[in-house]
């Protein structure tokens, strides 16, 4: 099986909510995933529990695997899905040469990893992240912002990545923007019991609220990472 993921994507398109769902899906024959999560202007671990050192005070110390294993949030609704993320007001990283620790720590804990990357190309965490996915989401919204984010970004994304619609509603001009970028290898449809779920929280109950073709969506990654 494949041990790590990258879903990047233009912003607003769903990359987090996705990120939990997946992680929620791979941990069949209960195999261990790890979302690491690396927006610091919206950090995640305010919306699953307050009070968790983040990443910004991880990096801040010598990073070891008592310091991993304490930052990391197990999930209530799923022990097998952990979560690393910023807390409030935290820095962002910097010190890349401090990445090959915490992902080696990572690998040791995991079966698989999952890295829910910012919009932005030049965060650390995505610089490091391309070298070591096997696979690659990018999550697009199939509107004139997606579109201008994959034209701005396109000599950064990684080669081969399956291409993603995320919310997408009945009135999104997702034939026009798939056919400008070469095809959607699928969709991720807005639902608003999903978007309620990912706005309290409950972002690793959302596959039971998922639209068909999101859920297909989700098993063709599994799928993909199951892969040799």
């Amino acid at each position: 099986m494949r041990k790590h993921i990258t879903v990047f994507g233009s912003p607003s398109s769903g990359k987090t909510l996705f990120s939990f769902v997946l992680a929620d899906a791979l941990t069949k024959d209960q195999k261990r995933v790890l979302i690491i999560s690396s927006d610091e202007i919206i950090p995640i671990l305010p919306m699953l529990e307050d009070g968790k050192m983040g990443l910004g005070r991880l990096f801040s110390e010598e990073i070891n695997q008592l310091h991993f294993t304490q930052a990391v949030k197990v999930l209530r609704e799923n022990p097998l899905v952990g979560v690393l993320g910023y807390g409030l007001q935290e820095e962002g990283i910097r010190d890349e040469a401090q990445m090959e620790i915490f992902c080696s720590i990572a690998e040791s804990l995991s079966d698989s990893i999952i890295w829910d990357l910012t919009s932005d190309m030049s965060n650390p965490f995505c610089r490091f992240a391309k070298k070591k996915a096997e696979l690659s989401v990018c999550i697009l919204t199939p509107d004139k912002r997606g579109l201008l984010y994959e034209q701005e970004n396109e000599r950064n994304l990684p080669q081969n990545s399956i291409y993603l619609a995320g919310q997408v509603k009945p009135y999104s001009p997702y034939e026009e923007v798939s056919e400008k970028i070469g095809g959607f290898d699928g969709m991720l449809p807005f639902g608003k019991e999903l978007e309620i779920a990912y706005l309290e929280g409950r972002m690793i109950k959302g596959g039971s609220l998922c639209h068909r073709k999101y859920w297909d969506a989700v098993q063709m990654i599994c799928d993909r990472m199951e892969e040799t």
